[in-house]
């Protein structure tokens, strides 16, 4: 489980650009302790990854803004408190 936690992060941060505003269409890591920088197409990635059919990135950002949307609200609330009050 600890081995993929950097992974579940670093496509939590493609699945936030639910407006395709930065239009990713490949992730990448860089591995220090080698000088090396791994990369994934993120249509190979999302096919690696599940266990039956592809699911679109589309479709994954929906669900995931679904799930989110009370804590993101939450905390986009308490930005707007932050910088007028």
């Amino acid at each position: 489980m600890q081995q993929t936690l950097w992974l579940r992060q670093l496509l939590g941060y493609v699945l936030l650009d639910r407006f395709d505003t930065f239009r990713f269409d490949t992730v990448a890591v860089y591995c220090g302790w080698d000088g090396q920088v791994l990369t994934w197409p993120l249509p190979d990635l999302l096919r690696s990854a599940a266990s039956g059919a592809a699911p679109t990135l589309e479709g994954l950002r929906a669900d995931f803004q679904k799930d989110m949307r009370e804590e993101l609200d939450h905390y986009a609330a308490w930005k707007e408190r932050e910088r007028y009050y």
